[in-house]
């Protein structure tokens, strides 16, 4: 999502922070920073800034929503957009039918007419513009204002050209192609998504239609605005292959009670720009109503789950600057309603996580920390998973993050292990209702995404979860899936054996495979042997079924076993507890950390037990160090005594 400065601080104009400092506070809430673009607009300098935003983060593809962050973050009231509109009044009623109600939450319309259609200012021409979206007129452009501003995508409907009976209908094979707004002819699907006349159809969800377009000499029009069920306009975007701004956002899980204010704030600025006169009555199918959620917050708790103090009132004017609504409130305990278009938020953890998120991890206290260290329980595959990252992203591959649900085709071509799939009881995307018995089939996914982007080379890995059923049994394993999108696996296998030899191992072994997955050629596939025990697959995939590529996968929870009962483990004399210390150092950013730390340490000698450096966080002139030193017979005074010299 991308967000100019200054529309920020017209949303907020006690915003006194700079757009560097903006772009921080995003960041440190989970709003990872992209691109920080030097900008002009209306003449005068400004800033762009490009955001990631989670895909259940509905509210925050709006202007506004990001506004509201920085409401909550900085403590400033949120300006919104002013108007004065009364939808009612009006008798006729349009003959609007919505008949896909399983597709369509809720759609809102109201018929004008009269209006004046014309090119657009100067300062709206620019603002889209900022955006990659090219000027239309005064109509069009507004909805796509308020698009960016509110997340809410429109569509408007000239009435000369279709009429004012619309149908929500799915397609069902009823009408076989549509011409879009941009001249494109597109084969329609089954499950297409479109609002008709009856006889036609005029557009889908995410895209209008050449028959209703808006002209300049168009005098009356429909204004509609809905929310779908996002999974189908993804699909229905995907199968057409047509990417839009309003297809991004109803592709998400919005709150259908978000309609009404965008509504309104969109038929006042038509009616204080284009002119004309509403004709109709408030049109308002509410068809799958979101219910509201009670959370019952313990002030108290949040604190100890953030191990930090917060105060009540501060807790409070987090919840209400967030968007939520406070229906009881006992000093130390609230009970709210959670903010509208916040469809994540369903649980008094999540409530726990906003507060703390608005507090920020910077406010955290930096004085030293003493802890008496305990018996690492941690399980050693968990240090093994991270030894493995970082050897595969020193030999340049790409780690990548996939979803753990697959469609059954591919499923069930890329398993390794004989087992059976399981199948997800009521799956978030009925496509993919399967859990991913390789990581193979998800990195074969990304390697098809990254071939259509033109990404070149392409080397990933990916370490996650596989599962699978055998003999009524239920089984989950740590995996490590490599693939090389060439046919040449002689370069895999030096990339893997490196690996095997960095964790320790050197009797690796290829034997061919007997059984081999159905998504390898059938020779070249081999079994990987690391000690006469088999622990994984290494093959060249068959250019039938997937693109081509060498692809190699081993069972994690395997190779640590095998690293465990040949480990050797040596021993030293602790005559005393061992004392571990925090400390923040501050250096510039060409100053070596780990020279810096063992040059303090040089003086230690034998009461340096160990050392290691837990955190960091860059600025524009320095880099913050966290660095945790563990010191051996030494009692507790005197090591903080030490540890205060030396840092």
């Amino acid at each position: 999502m991308k967000v100019l400065y200054s529309q920020l601080k017209k949303y907020l104009p006690e915003l006194s922070a700079s757009a560097k400092d903006v772009a921080n506070v995003f960041t440190m809430t989970g709003f990872m920073l992209d691109k920080f673009i030097e900008v002009d607009y209306n003449g005068q300098k400004d800033y762009f800034l490009d955001l990631e935003v989670r895909q259940n983060r509905a509210d925050s593809f709006g202007v506004l929503g990001l506004a509201r962050e920085l409401s909550a973050y900085y403590k400033i009231p949120l300006k919104y957009p002013e108007y004065n509109i009364s939808l009612g009044g009006n008798t006729y009623k349009l003959p609007i039918t919505i008949s896909a109600k399983e597709a369509v939450k809720r759609v809102q319309a109201v018929k004008l007419i009269d209006l004046e259609i014309k090119e657009s200012p100067e300062w709206l021409k620019d603002y889209l513009s900022l955006y990659d979206i090219n000027s239309i007129n005064n109509l069009v452009d507004l909805t796509n204002y308020v698009m960016i501003e509110t997340g809410h995508a429109s569509h408007v409907f000239d009435t000369d050209l279709v009429g004012d009976a619309l149908t929500w209908e799915v397609n069902n094979g009823k009408y076989p192609k549509m011409t879009t707004l941009n001249g494109q002819e597109v084969e329609l699907t089954a499950d297409s998504l479109l609002i008709t006349d009856g006889k036609r159809p005029l557009s889908l969800s995410f895209i209008g239609g050449k028959d209703d377009a808006v002209t300049n000499s168009t005098k009356k029009v429909i204004i509609e605005m809905a929310v779908y069920n996002g999974t189908l306009v993804r699909r229905n975007a995907r199968d057409l292959k047509i990417v839009t701004e309003a297809g991004t956002r109803l592709e998400k899980f919005m709150d259908p009670n978000s309609i009404p204010q965008a509504f309104e704030w969109l038929i006042s600025l038509i009616l204080e720009n284009c002119g004309g006169t509403i004709v109709s009555e408030l049109f308002d199918e509410y068809i799958q109503i979101t219910p509201e959620i009670e959370i019952n917050v313990d002030l108290d708790k949040v604190q100890q789950v953030a191990g930090i103090p917060i105060t009540y009132t501060e807790s409070k004017e987090y919840l209400k600057n967030l968007g939520f609504k406070i229906i009881a409130d006992n000093n130390n305990s609230v009970k709210v309603l959670r903010p509208v278009n916040r469809l994540d938020i369903e649980t008094q953890q999540d409530a726990f996580e906003e507060i703390i998120r608005m507090k920020g991890f910077n406010n955290i206290p930096s004085n030293y920390l003493t802890t008496q260290v305990v018996k690492d329980i941690t399980p050693t595959r968990i240090y093994l998973m991270d030894n493995i990252t970082n050897c595969l992203a020193t030999n340049g591959l790409d780690e990548v993050r996939s979803w753990v649900l697959v469609d059954q085709k591919s499923n069930d071509l890329t398993r390794f292990i004989d087992w059976d799939a399981i199948r997800v009881t009521n799956s978030i995307n009925e496509e993919v209702p399967f859990l991913r018995q390789s990581i193979a089939v998800s990195l074969l996914g990304q390697a098809q995404t990254y071939i259509k982007n033109n990404i070149a080379p392409i080397e990933l890995f990916e370490i996650g979860k596989i599962f699978g059923k055998k003999e009524g049994t239920y089984t989950e394993i740590n995996s490590l899936g490599m693939l090389i999108a060439n046919n040449n696996i002689n370069y895999l296998k030096l990339k893997l054996e490196s690996l095997i030899r960095y964790l320790g191992m050197d009797k690796i072994e290829y034997i061919k495979d007997a059984n081999p997955p159905r998504s390898s050629h059938p020779l070249t596939s081999w079994q990987i042997r690391i000690e006469n025990q088999v622990v994984g697959v290494i093959y060249i995939t068959n250019k039938n079924e997937f693109v081509e590529a060498s692809v190699a996968e081993i069972n994690i929870d395997l190779i640590d076993s095998i690293i465990n009962k040949n480990k050797k483990s040596s021993t030293q004399e602790v005559t005393q507890k061992i004392v571990t210390l925090d400390a923040n150092v501050n250096l510039a950013q060409d100053v070596d950390v780990n020279s810096f730390v063992l040059n303090k340490l040089e003086s230690v000698g034998a009461h340096l037990w160990s050392w290691e450096l837990i955190d960091q966080f860059k600025s524009d002139s320095d880099i913050k160090y966290t660095v945790r030193v563990s010191y051996v017979n030494l009692s507790d005074t005197s090591a903080k005594e030490l540890h205060a010299k030396l840092f």
